[in-house]
Formats: C-alpha cells, sequence, structure tokens
C-alpha cells in the first residue's frame, strides 16, 4: 500500500514548472534588457514576436550571445567552472527555444562563431544615448553590448519572478501530498488489527468525527428550501473535516511566500506583481487538481480496495475537488485580467488564443459544475453522463490550448492519461466479459435479470456492476451504462431492479409487452466495482437490508454461509430485511429459500419485519398513497417513507403460508426500533464473547443515515464492542 500511494505521490511531483528555472535568468535577463532597443526588422505574419526576431534576426543573436558570456564570463574571478556550466546550459537553452518557439535550428559551433563575429561589429549602448534622435528611436542594424546594470535588474526581477513558480510548485506537491497522506492514514488504520485500535480516545473520535453524518444528511439530500432544484448531497463528518482541512491548506498556499518588490523591472508596480503572483498561483494550484480529479471519480480506481474508502466517499471528494480548482481558476482569470488592465494591455491579450482558449475551457468547467447538480444527476442522469464526458473533454483540451506555450503540460498529461487507462481498461473488461443474453423477468412490480458469466468472472460482497444493454429491441442508446448492486453464484450474477424512472422505467414497460412479462435481450457487463467489505474479519456481523436494498446484503449473508467456518455461537450472524409486505419479497422468495437451506446449522438469525402490517385494517387500504413509518432513528424519531400502497386481502393467510414456506426466518408485523436492535444485538456478542461486529446496510436514504448516526453514538458510549459499518447504498 506505501509504495503504491507513494508511487502516486511521484506521479504528482514529478509534474513540475518545467518551463521555468532560475538558471534561466541570465537568458531571459538578456532577452528582456534588448527590448529597450529597436532593431531594424519586422517579423514575419503568424510568427512569435518574442522568439522569431531573437532567433533569426543576426544584429539581435548577437547582441544575446555577447550578453551571456558578460553576464558569466567576463570576470575572471567568476571564470570558474560552475559558469561554464551554466553558460552552456544558457546555450542549450537557447537552441532549444529557438526550435520549439522559432523552427530555428542552431548548433553550438554555429551559436560560437556568431558570436565571434558579434564581437567584432559592437557598439555600446551607453553611446546611442548620446544621439540626438534617443536609443528608443534608434533603427539598429549591429550588435549592442547591453548596459549591464540594466541586465543585472532585470535578472533580478526574474528571479523574483521565478521564484513565485518555484513556490507555486511546491505548494501544488503539497497540495497532492496531502492526499496521499489522508489516503495512507485511512487505509493503514483499517488494516490495522481491531484490538489494536479499539480504546477510549479512538472509540470517541469515531463518535464525533468518523461515523456520524452532517446534522442527520448524507444519502438524504440537503435542502434549506422547497425547491427541489437546491437538493445537495452533504460528506459525513469525516469527509467534510478533510474538505474543509484541504481547503484551509489551498487558502493558506494562495495567501503566502509572494516577494513584492518597489518596482519589478519585468513586472512594474507592486500592485501589478501581486496581480501576477496570484494569477500564477492559482492557475498552478488549479492544475494541481486535475489529476486528483480523474483518479478519484475513476471507475478503475485501485485507491478503493487499497484503502478501503468506497466509491460514494471518492466521488465526494471529486466533486468538491473540482468546486475548489474552478475558484481556484476564476481567480486566476481575474487577477490576470487585472494585471493586463494595469499594463494597459488587457484589450489586447483578449485576442490572443491563450486567452480564448482559456475562456471556453473556464466556461466548460463552470458548466460542469452547473449540469452536476443532485438535481439534474437524479433526474437525467444518461444526460447528465453525456454532458459531462463531453464538457470534461472540452476541459482537457482547452487547458492544452491555452497553456501550450508556456508550458506546465504534464498535470495535463498526467490527468489524460489517467482518463486514458481509465477508458482503456474500461473496454478490455466489457470485451472481456463479451457480449451476452440475459433473462429479464418482470415480477410484482420488480425486475430480476440473470446473466451467465464467464469462469474467470468472480464477485465479492459490496460488489457492484455497470450493465449495458446493447439490443436495438429494447433501446437504441446502446452506449448507456447503469450501476446496480449484485449477487454472484457460481454460474451467473443477478441483478434485481425497483423500477423508478429512465431506463429501468421504460425497461419495466418493455417487459410488460412481452409473453409472461419475460425476454432475452443481449447485455454487456463492466466490473465488478467497489470495495469489498471483508465480515470474515468480525466476530460478530448484522446484515441490514431495507425495502429494495436486498441484494447487496443478501450476498454477505451468503458469502458468510459458504466460504467461512461455522460460528461458535448462534447470534454472531443476524440477517433484517425491512420490507413494507408480502407482497414486496414475492420476487425475492427464491433467493430466500436458498439461504435457509444453505443455514443448515441455524448459523444466522433471520428477520424479516412487516412495516406496514402492523395490524388487521391493512387489508382494506383506500388511499393510493400513504405515509409509513419504517423505523427509530437514535434519538427515538419516527423515520416516515411516502409510497404507494397495494390493495392486500387475506394477509394473515399468506403470512402463514411464507411462515411455513421459511421456517428459520421470524415475521415480524412491526417497524423496527433500530436503538433496541443494536443493543440487543451487542448484548448478546457480549455474552458469546465477540470484540467486534460488522454491520452492512443497504436501504432507503433514510434508514441509512439513521444508521449511521446510530452507530456513532453507540460508539462513543465505549461498551468494548468495535463496530464498523459498511453502506451499500450507492448514491452520487
Amino acid at each position: 500500500l506505501i509504495y503504491i500511494l507513494q508511487y502516486i505521490l511521484f506521479l504528482c511531483t514529478t509534474v513540475s514548472a518545467t518551463s521555468f528555472s532560475s538558471k534561466d535568468s541570465t537568458l531571459f535577463s538578456c532577452i528582456l534588457a534588448t527590448t529597450t532597443l529597436k532593431f531594424d526588422y519586422q517579423t514575419p505574419p503568424k510568427q512569435s514576436t518574442f522568439w522569431f526576431p531573437i532567433c533569426n534576426y543576426e544584429p539581435l543573436i548577437g547582441t544575446l550571445l555577447v550578453c551571456f558570456d558578460e553576464i558569466l564570463l567576463a570576470d575572471s574571478d567568476t571564470y570558474k567552472p560552475e559558469n561554464l556550466k551554466l553558460l552552456d546550459y544558457t546555450y542549450s537553452t537557447y537552441e532549444k527555444s529557438c526550435y520549439n518557439h522559432a523552427q530555428t535550428i542552431f548548433s553550438r559551433d554555429d551559436l560560437i562563431q556568431k558570436y565571434n563575429n558579434a564581437t567584432q561589429f559592437l557598439i555600446d549602448s551607453e553611446s546611442l544615448k548620446d544621439d540626438n534622435i534617443g536609443v528608443d528611436e534608434t533603427l539598429l542594424h549591429n550588435p549592442v553590448h547591453l548596459d549591464r546594470q540594466l541586465v543585472s535588474s532585470y535578472s533580478s526581477s526574474y528571479k523574483t519572478f521565478f521564484a513565485n513558480y518555484v513556490s507555486s510548485t511546491r505548494y501544488c506537491d503539497l497540495a497532492c501530498g496531502y492526499w496521499i497522506l489522508v489516503l495512507m492514514i485511512i487505509g493503514t488504520i483499517r488494516k490495522l488489527p481491531l484490538k489494536l485500535i479499539n480504546n477510549k480516545f479512538v472509540n470517541n473520535y469515531r463518535s464525533k468525527i468518523s461515523l456520524p453524518t452532517v446534522n442527520g444528511y448524507h444519502m438524504k439530500p440537503f435542502n434549506e428550501t422547497s425547491l427541489q432544484f437546491f437538493n445537495c448531497l452533504l460528506p459525513t463528518t469525516l469527509e467534510a473535516v478533510i474538505l474543509l482541512l484541504y481547503l484551509a491548506l489551498i487558502v493558506f498556499f494562495c495567501t503566502i511566500d509572494y516577494q513584492i518588490t518597489n518596482h519589478s523591472m519585468l513586472l512594474g508596480s507592486k500592485e501589478a506583481q501581486l496581480f501576477r503572483y496570484i494569477a500564477d498561483r492559482t492557475g498552478l494550484l488549479a492544475f494541481a487538481q486535475l489529476p486528483l480529479l480523474f483518479l478519484f471519480g475513476g471507475r478503475n480506481n485501485l485507491l478503493m480496495r487499497l484503502t478501503d474508502i468506497n466509491f460514494n466517499s471518492f466521488i465526494i471528494y471529486h466533486k468538491w475537488i473540482s468546486r475548489f480548482m474552478v475558484i481556484l481558476a476564476l481567480i486566476h482569470a481575474h487577477t490576470y485580467a487585472e494585471y493586463f488592465f494595469i499594463h494597459k494591455r488587457l484589450d489586447y491579450e483578449r485576442t490572443q488564443a491563450f486567452w480564448k482558449f482559456g475562456e471556453r475551457c473556464l466556461l466548460a468547467g463552470i458548466l460542469m459544475l452547473l449540469q452536476g447538480v443532485y438535481f439534474f444527476r437524479k433526474k437525467f442522469y444518461e444526460l447528465f453522463l453525456v454532458i459531462h464526458i463531453i464538457l470534461a473533454l472540452l476541459f482537457l483540451i482547452g487547458a492544452y490550448l491555452h497553456c501550450v506555450k508556456v508550458g506546465f503540460l504534464e498535470w495535463i498529461y498526467l490527468s489524460s492519461g489517467i482518463w486514458a487507462a481509465d477508458r482503456v481498461w474500461r473496454i478490455v473488461t466489457l470485451y472481456k466479459f463479451g457480449k451476452t443474453k440475459a433473462i429479464f423477468e418482470l415480477q410484482d412490480n420488480s425486475i430480476k435479470i440473470t446473466i451467465p458469466k464467464p469462469e474467470y468472472w468472480k464477485g465479492y460482497p459490496g460488489c457492484f456492476i455497470y450493465l449495458y444493454i446493447p439490443d436495438l429491441k429494447f433501446t437504441y442508446k446502446i452506449w448507456e451504462s447503469h450501476p446496480f448492486t449484485i449477487y454472484s453464484s457460481e454460474t451467473e450474477i443477478r441483478v434485481y431492479i425497483k423500477p423508478k424512472t429512465g431506463m429501468t422505467a421504460n425497461l419495466q414497460r418493455y417487459l410488460a409487452q412481452q409473453l409472461n412479462n419475460t425476454a432475452e435481450l443481449n447485455v454487456l457487463v463492466e466490473g465488478p466495482y467497489g470495495h469489498e467489505t471483508e465480515l470474515s474479519r468480525y466476530e460478530s456481523s448484522l446484515i441490514i437490508a431495507a425495502g429494495s436494498g436486498i441484494p447487496g446484503p443478501y450476498y454477505h449473508a451468503v458469502h458468510l454461509l459458504k466460504h467461512y467456518e461455522k460460528v461458535k455461537c448462534k447470534g454472531r450472524i443476524e440477517f433484517v430485511w425491512i420490507t413494507k409486505d408480502l407482497k414486496s419479497i414475492e420476487f425475492f422468495r427464491d433467493e430466500l429459500i436458498e439461504l435457509q437451506n444453505l443455514d443448515t446449522d441455524s448459523s444466522i438469525d433471520k428477520y424479516i419485519y412487516l412495516t406496514r402490517e402492523t395490524s388487521p385494517s391493512i387489508d382494506c387500504y383506500a388511499d393510493d398513497r400513504m405515509e409509513v413509518e419504517i423505523g427509530f432513528d437514535s434519538q427515538g424519531n419516527i423515520i416516515r417513507e411516502t409510497t404507494p400502497l397495494f390493495q392486500k386481502k387475506n394477509q394473515d393467510h399468506k403470512l402463514a403460508n411464507y411462515e411455513e414456506l421459511l421456517e428459520s426466518y421470524r415475521f415480524l408485523r412491526q417497524k423496527p426500533n433500530l436503538q433496541k436492535l443494536f443493543e440487543e444485538k451487542l448484548r448478546g456478542d457480549r455474552e458469546c464473547g465477540a470484540k467486534d461486529l460488522g454491520v452492512v446496510i443497504c436501504g432507503n436514504d433514510l434508514i441509512v443515515d439513521a444508521v449511521r448516526d446510530l452507530i456513532g453514538s453507540m460508539v462513543g458510549k465505549g461498551d468494548g464492542v468495535w463496530i464498523d459499518l459498511y453502506e451499500e447504498l450507492q448514491v452520487w
């Protein structure tokens, strides 16, 4: 783990400000000193007005070569080996720059010859000041011996200017290093034996920071208004702390270590210097976010398995880092505009290609933030995804063209490489699995998909797949994919869907028109993805499912029975399904029977809570919809959910049949009290001598957040049992 994370840190820290170096001060100081002179030369159209003259006009070339020698070797006391090396470096940089920016090729012999020729026709810049027309109006045809004091002033200004790039690059490295440190700490702690970290201090930290939601909101959208457009997903308390510390770090990096002089020969006044330094700093820090964005947002994120951080958390980091990046880019654009305004160059710079591509890049970033709000993602996920990918491509292309002539492209290369590697591996995964026929069945308002799988393909509890349906009988949108939690047996993958909107609703309508509500369609499977939840490392397990979130928890229960030794104490594994009524378990009846048949030693206590069947009057609902109480949170408050109702007849008779068929399950016609459920579970674990408990939860957002906060409060009591929570609900 440490080696891999160090490698990622290496990737980040090798991305440096390669376009600027303190050793370049001689080159650029001499070049800038020539800007006070006017040579008899016109730059050809479409050529760089900065590089083309100094690489093609002989008097100007000679002026620079003499200046290099004057600065580095003129005095006997500076005629040292290191100065010779610096002169060689300056010549090499000049040669490369002329080739890259003006397509002019020099050999070292060419430059030596030009230097010798220049010394024969050299005129002194001081002599030009005696002319009546003045130096600014003199059209020169000879190489000029530049004023050394002027060159030194430019050199000093350049070194100060360069120091900001050095600092900015170092802060970019530290920004990447922050995330490496966070991931290393989390990954290391989660791999440690639980008995080493089960103490009062750690439990207090987990109770206050690591586990709880922010004011009861995490999976459940937060909104202080009545408008759904403003719904948003909040991070957990730990995720919020990590992000706030990162934001504080970025703000700190943006406000320190600026070397402002009274007047810079390169940048001008103090105000101009400050604007330029802030612009450069924020621009580089914005670029430094790119590799993190693509790494955290990718499906093939190796860090999930290495750190046990789930995909939801990485997506939260991805979203907030993208917001920080766009804010940095906005500051970068504004301060650059202020800098050019001070120098009365704003109108001109706006016509330049780098400015236009920068504007388009920034616009793409802002649009990604706007169309990435929770409302659009939930209502129009397919459209959101297509637009997001297109805008991301436009952003990368715009960023590249914005900086292609100034450098710092390594950040873009690294980000593009991460994205390309993720896409290539996804294609490889799809190709290896191959297109296959899957059976789609519509059963009691639920869809069951059975997919034959190759021998090599291995699923695991907690994983999910992206399902493609490239079958024109169903849809022309063969490129679309959707994430689903699965159950994987020896020969097949099973997907269970509760139709809602979009693709799942279309699929429900399609199957309703087929014979026996069944169809055979082509599918492609991408995955498995997600962190692997290792319930086997715990001495006790509590597996909770609510509503249609049963497949993932069921997979955990079956996996524990099939792959691990039988438990020494009954109650070590507890399986709880909270659902509304008997009708809602019809689609999963065969799987419940399979779990019962596997549990020959009654190693699992199995409970099914029927929350709608709490009284005989349940048979005669007249309303179309009803607000239903599905449980209690840690404070004893009722958790409610509003869902459609079904007409029910002969419930008592059906329940008796199910109790006979599923004899190892205990059916409870009531709402579960979550706090009581946990307290009884922990009491039984202590009696059995269990020291740790792994909890898996998958259900609606209300109950998942309630369980998270409940566990946080119970951990803080410090009763000696370590509790870990694994959320299977995928909300992005």
